[in-house]
């Protein structure tokens, strides 16, 4: 893919997930916020050995910050998502 082409898919995918009311994504790495000016777009499933079918799927890509998504590479991450209890004692 040519770094034209990675731009038009990146810029689909933000018009079709925007950010927030206040302008912030959370990162799937550390879960923290990250703003719409700052995002990154990370390959959950890496561009190197994966079927070009899913490579660039709306659903292998997730916001990110720069330096998670640097830090990851090109490494597959195989561990189970968080659960964040809600306390709705009030």
């Amino acid at each position: 893919m040519t770094p034209s082409e990675w731009q038009a898919v990146r810029r689909g995918w933000l018009k079709d997930n925007p950010p927030n009311h206040q302008g912030y994504y959370v990162c799937y790495l550390c879960e923290q916020w990250v703003s719409k000016d700052e995002v990154s777009i990370d390959h959950v499933e890496p561009r190197s050995g994966t079927s070009k079918e899913i490579v660039n799927s709306y659903d292998n890509l997730k916001p990110t910050h720069g330096i998670c998504n640097y830090n990851k590479g090109s490494k597959r991450i195989r561990r189970p998502r968080r659960v964040r209890e809600r306390n709705d004692n009030w």
